[in-house]
């Protein structure tokens, strides 16, 4: 594997981005910075634009023409120069109403948005996209990452269409078929014998030994994640340039619930929309550092005991400061921060199946923690709740074969198929 190159000289021709701001101590840093984290205080850096100039040439009609895609928002995203672009059609995912499933809840208005429809079957093509055309802008020709399987899937296929080599660490908990994806997109594979928490350990030791080589394209990229605020931009435009009243999202960190609610303050900001949702963080019961950091009225998430969930994806045991970024979000929206249990999973699985949506483990956990919420008297009725499915089941089918049987084999014939069908 080859490392870093010397780079390509660019202008900002597209993207107004002013510098990554440190969000605990406040520092501004230079745009062009590799660094992960703040030099002076080790806080996440994140990426601040050109607000005041925004404010007066914003124009919210000109994003509805163009390519459909994440980059279609490309002024508000980290990236200088159009010709590092890397898409695969990532974005635009339906948003799909839901009036039997809001029924059964006792809502009105219940959409799901659908990302297990982009182009690797998860929500991470929204934040690998901006990843990978970082490491492009960089001069990098290596990429890595450690992931449950989600994250390592995007990077493999979105580093071979920028002609990038990967180098993706996964846990040997990983379902099968997540791994096979990676390995289909030709990425260089190496699974960990161990769970997600033990590989992630690993991996940061390695990537500080690896550091000129490798661009690391995880969670403490300070420019990928900014491609998760789309879900803010693309659910305003749907709903009129208006917010839904409640959002909720699978959370491991969670970057996602994070960026979310940063699209919807600078359309606030932009006058686009003058509210902005609360953000609902779920996690499985199993694992749920956020969960008990909000219940138990914590000021930061601490770790907890490493516990396997059906749902991998949000089982982190130790989110850092993302958790704790996370949190705030929940408080400052007034929000919610739910865990469910393996059973509710499964049910939300069915669930969302009898809508026609077909969803991992990890992406259904919006469904049974918004029926808690119900219940509980906090989300009314009439309120516009969009629950995000952030990705496909073929992502995950071993959970599926232990909930499914397939019938057996009938004979070829009228009357054999006939008494097959009186039976059932």
């Amino acid at each position: 594997m080859m490392g870093r190159g010397s780079g390509t000289k660019h202008t900002d021709v597209i993207s107004l981005l002013q510098g990554l701001r440190c969000l605990r101590c406040g520092e501004l840093h230079p745009k062009n910075t590799r660094l992960s984290r703040c030099p002076t205080c080790a806080g996440l850096l994140d990426p601040e634009y050109d607000y005041a100039g925004l404010v007066q040439t914003f124009d919210w009609n000109s994003f509805r023409h163009g390519q459909r895609s994440i980059w279609r928002w490309r002024t508000l995203l980290p990236l200088g120069d159009d010709r590092f672009q890397v898409t695969l059609g990532e974005g635009d995912t339906p948003l799909v109403h839901c009036p039997r499933l809001g029924a059964q809840l006792g809502l009105d208005r219940l959409f799901v948005k659908n990302d297990g429809l982009n182009p690797t079957g998860s929500l991470k093509d929204r934040s690998i996209a901006v990843g990978i055309a970082k490491a492009r802008e960089f001069g990098y020709r290596t990429v890595s990452v450690d992931s449950s399987g989600n994250k390592a899937a995007s990077v493999a296929a979105y580093a071979a269409r920028a002609g990038l080599s990967a180098l993706v660490f996964c846990p040997s908990t990983a379902p099968q078929q997540k791994l096979l994806q990676i390995k289909a997109y030709g990425a260089e594979l190496v699974i960990v014998d161990g769970d997600r928490d033990i590989t992630a350990r690993v991996y940061r030791e390695l990537l500080r030994r690896h550091d000129d080589e490798w661009y690391d394209v995880g969670g403490q990229n300070p420019f990928r994640a900014e491609g998760k605020k789309t879900y803010a931009y693309e659910l305003a435009e749907a709903f009129g340039k208006r917010s839904p009243d409640w959002i909720l999202q699978p959370a491991g960190g969670s970057a996602a619930v994070m960026k979310t609610w940063k699209g919807f303050k600078e359309l606030r900001q932009f006058g686009v929309v003058d509210a902005a949702p609360r953000m609902v963080a779920v996690q499985a019961e199993r694992c749920a550092p956020i969960v008990r950091a909000f219940e138990q009225e914590l000021a930061e998430v601490l770790p907890v005991a490493a516990r396997s969930s059906i749902a991998g994806g949000v089982a982190i045991p130790d989110p850092g400061d993302i958790g704790t970024l996370t949190l705030q979000v929940v408080r400052q929206s007034n929000g919610a921060a739910v865990a469910v249990t393996e059973e509710e999973i499964l049910w939300g699985m069915r669930q969302l199946a009898e809508e026609g949506i077909f969803a991992e483990p990890t992406a259904a956990v919006t469904v049974p923690a918004l029926a808690r919420l119900v219940r509980e008297g906090k989300v009314k009725r009439d309120e516009t709740v969009v629950c995000v499915v952030t990705g496909s089941g073929f992502k995950d089918m071993q959970t599926l074969e232990t909930q499914v049987t397939l019938p057996r084999p009938v004979a070829p014939s009228v009357t054999a198929i006939e008494a097959a069908l009186a039976r059932h």
